[in-house]
């Protein structure tokens, strides 16, 4: 199925959990194909490294030709977002002064799709509500290029 990612060329992002040993040799496959991914009412799976249409393009008619293939891997701990916030606000309590540096990163701001809200992502207004009441020196640090509504005022 098409996704959001690669201006709406790539395919849906998978994700999954997968439990990994430290200093234990893993082998990943990742299997590429460079064609668009169908989508509801555009069936059509364009070979992306061809052009559109190479008689529009020959009649000056098209500019240019997709060319836009892409593969996107990552990886990160599995951690408890509640056993995290509960370790931040022990960390609040024991702190003179806390700097809280929220905001959004390039999986939240791209120019391949439009956020469907202003918010932060995920339970980050939970997270600086939870610090700011256990330490009141809280100072938060938004980051970010487009705007955010943080529900939380400090």
């Amino acid at each position: 199925r098409r996704g959001d990612a690669f201006f709406g060329s790539g395919s849906e992002e998978e994700k999954g959990v997968y439990q990994l040993k430290a200093n234990v040799a893993h082998e990943i496959f990742v299997d590429f194909c460079n064609v668009r991914g169908p989508a509801d009412g555009d069936e059509d799976e364009i070979v992306m490294d061809r052009c559109a249409s190479p008689f529009l393009l020959s009649q000056n008619l098209l500019t240019y030709c997709i060319s836009n293939p892409g593969v996107r891997l990552g990886g990160a701990e599995v951690v408890d977002p509640d056993a995290s916030i509960a370790e931040a606000v022990k960390l609040a309590k024991e702190a003179d002064v806390v700097i809280a540096v929220v905001g959004l990163n390039a999986d939240w701001e791209t120019e391949g799709y439009d956020r469907t809200t202003l918010a932060l992502p995920g339970r980050t207004d939970e997270l600086v509500a939870r610090v700011a009441e256990a330490n009141p020196r809280t100072v938060v640090i938004t980051q970010s290029v487009s705007l955010v509504t943080p529900s939380v005022c400090i």
